[in-house]
C-alpha cells in the first residue's frame, strides 16, 4: 500500500490553482485601488485621518503586496514540482 499521484490530477490542480490565483490577484488589484483612493483623499483629516492614511500606506498596502508575492511564489514552486514529476513520467495519464 502506498500513495499514488495521477499526473492528470496534478496538472488539473495546477490549472485550477492558476485560475483561482488570477481571480484573487484581480481582487487584490481592486483592493489596492480602493486603498490608494483612501490614502490620497483629503476627506480624512486630523490626527485620526493622518493615522488611518499612515496605516494604509505602511500596513495595508505592504500586506497586499506581500500576498501578491506569495501567490506568485506558490505558482512558481508548484510549477517546479509539476516539472519534476513530468521528468519522472512524461505521460499525462501516468500514475506515479
Amino acid at each position: 500500500m502506498g500513495y499514488y499521484l495521477r499526473m492528470e490530477e496534478i496538472l488539473s490542480l495546477q490549472l485550477k490553482s492558476q485560475e483561482q490565483i488570477e481571480r484573487w490577484k484581480e481582487e487584490l488589484q481592486e483592493v489596492g485601488k480602493t486603498l490608494e483612493v483612501l490614502g490620497d483623499t483629503n476627506e480624512l483629516q486630523g490626527e485620526a485621518g493622518t493615522k488611518l492614511k499612515d496605516n494604509i500606506k505602511n500596513i495595508h498596502m505592504p500586506i497586499k503586496t506581500e500576498i501578491e508575492a506569495l501567490l506568485d511564489l506558490f505558482q512558481e514552486n508548484y510549477s517546479k514540482y509539476v516539472l519534476g514529476f513530468m521528468e519522472l513520467e512524461e505521460s499525462n495519464t501516468a500514475i506515479i
